[in-house]
C-alpha cells in the first residue's frame, strides 16, 4: 500500500474506525528530517502492505495542527502507530531504512496482542 497523505477531517475514517494496523506520520515541508525520512517511509510502505501508512501535514490547515497537539506529536518527523484507533506505540526523530525496518518488524510480531486487546504495546 502507497502512503496516503491524509487532513485532520479524515482521521476517524483513516485511523480511529481502522481494523489495520496504522502508521501516521506527523510531519512538514520546512522539516529537514521529514524531507530525508520521506523516502524511507515510502520504501518501507512498500515492504508491508498490511500496515496502513498515512502522512498529516501539520502545517497545511489549523485543523491538523490542533491534531497533532492533541495526539502529543511535538516534534517532526512523529510516527504514531495505532490499532483498532488506540495508539500502541510512537517513534520520534529520523530513521534510517533497516532501523526502520526493525522497528515494524518488532510491531508486527506484537500486532496480534495489539489487536486482540487494543491497548498500548509494553516495549
Amino acid at each position: 500500500m502507497a502512503v496516503q497523505d491524509i487532513e485532520a477531517n479524515e482521521w476517524d475514517s483513516k485511523v480511529t474506525n481502522s481494523k489495520q494496523l496504522v502508521a501516521v506520520e506527523f510531519w512538514h515541508e520546512q522539516c529537514k528530517w521529514c524531507v530525508k525520512f520521506a523516502p524511507v517511509y515510502e520504501a518501507v510502505s512498500g515492504k508491508n502492505p498490511e500496515i496502513g501508512f498515512l502522512k498529516l501535514n501539520i502545517l497545511s490547515s489549523e485543523e491538523n495542527n490542533d491534531l497533532a497537539v492533541s495526539k502529543g506529536a511535538m516534534s517532526t518527523p512523529t510516527i504514531k502507530f495505532f490499532c483498532n484507533g488506540v495508539e500502541v506505540s510512537e517513534l520520534v526523530g529520523y530513521r534510517d531504512e533497516s532501523e526502520f525496518d526493525q522497528v515494524i518488524d518488532d510491531l508486527k510480531a506484537k500486532a496480534g496482542k495489539c489487536i486482540d486487546q487494543s491497548t498500548r504495546i509494553k516495549e
